[in-house]
């Protein structure tokens, strides 16, 4: 497959309709899922919401947005559309509280979910930020080893499964727009396989999503020393007791990116190197971008800056070019869901 393709991707906004309008815009593009309501009052309607969605072949993956409402699936619903998928929600924030199947549920931000969408449901939602998946139904119960009832079974927030799963929704959150195609077919079963675990932790399932979780758990690092980059204490034992893990562990869990140490200095310098074409640090002291990139001294900085960009802090920040960003690929979220099918 040519590498220069990217993967298909979709963003759909109501941002830049009339208010009037935003509701009805939503409520059509999730009908293929569900059937809406708002909550709110007449306030709500003007509410923006969001779909951004990408096609990784047997498996959809959206990031979603919406402000308070009710969300159903009827038995008529059931019966119209025909879908048979699994859907995993993420709520990264919000939540719902309604019946699953014949169930009462309460959703709180942080846990997972899993939904059969050929069985009924009706909730009631705050103003939400979610990540889900769409997988067909023989492409889950195979991963599975067998079909069994998951309507509404949920991982809750404080678990090692939630949390692997959670970076790893995050993770594709990031890395999806602009990805080449031809790595959907490999994510996709690495992402099935990392719901089968979570859902059903056999010691086959686990067996085959190894690779996954502790990729996962290897992203899970990297976004807390993303997060604390800053800190003059981040250093790899820091990092091995945030995250229980002996310093062997985790010296041979970065080995293939050259090191803990070196990825620390190479995500520092890259937040420098971002940091120093701003037009908002134009003029700024060298230095005082360096210690907040969580260098300690401005001359180290200097020549490390040097050595991996070929220029200096200095000229960089002087005459570094501006950089557009290209506009996604539009295409039909509710159509690939429609047709979504085992690949």
């Amino acid at each position: 497959m040519d590498d220069t393709l990217k993967l298909p991707v979709t963003r759909f906004s109501t941002a830049q309709l009339p208010g009037p309008d935003r509701w009805d815009a939503w409520r059509d593009s999730i009908s293929v899922l569900f059937d809406v309501s708002p909550l709110a009052g007449p306030a709500a309607l003007d509410e923006e919401h969001s779909v951004l969605g990408a096609h990784l072949g047997a498996v959809l993956f959206g990031e979603t947005r919406f402000a308070t409402q009710s969300f159903e699936r009827s038995q008529r619903k059931l019966i119209g559309n025909g879908l048979d998928h699994y859907l995993v929600q993420f709520y990264a924030k919000g939540g719902y509280a309604g019946q699953v199947g014949d169930e009462e549920v309460v959703l709180r931000p942080g846990d997972i979910v899993i939904l059969d969408l050929a069985r009924t449901l009706r909730t009631e939602n705050p103003s939400s930020h979610l990540y889900s998946l769409v997988i067909p139904r023989d492409v889950l119960d195979t991963a599975l080893g067998k079909a069994r009832p998951l309507h509404g079974e949920i991982l809750r927030r404080d678990t090692g499964a939630a949390r692997l799963l959670r970076e790893h929704l995050w993770t594709l959150g990031e890395c999806l727009p602009g990805m080449a195609a031809s790595e959907a077919p490999m994510l996709a079963e690495a992402t099935v396989g990392m719901v089968a675990a979570c859902f059903r932790p056999t010691s086959e399932a686990r067996a085959r999503a190894e690779a996954p979780l502790a990729a996962a758990t290897l992203n899970s690092i990297k976004r807390h020393i993303e997060a604390r980059l800053a800190a003059p204490d981040l250093s790899p034992a820091s990092i091995a007791a945030a995250f229980r893990l002996s310093r062997t562990t985790l010296y041979r869990m970065f080995e293939p990116l050259g090191g803990v140490n070196a990825f620390i200095q190479e995500r520092r310098l890259a937040r420098a190197h971002a940091a120093l074409k701003l037009p908002a640090n134009k003029g700024r002291r060298i230095h005082e971008i360096a210690f907040e990139c969580g260098f300690a001294s401005e001359a180290h900085f200097s020549r490390r800056f040097r050595d991996t960009f070929g220029v200096t802090p200095t000229s960089w920040q002087r005459e570094a070019p501006a950089h557009g960003i290209s506009a996604l690929e539009e295409e039909n979220y509710a159509r690939w869901i429609a047709r979504l099918r085992a690949a």
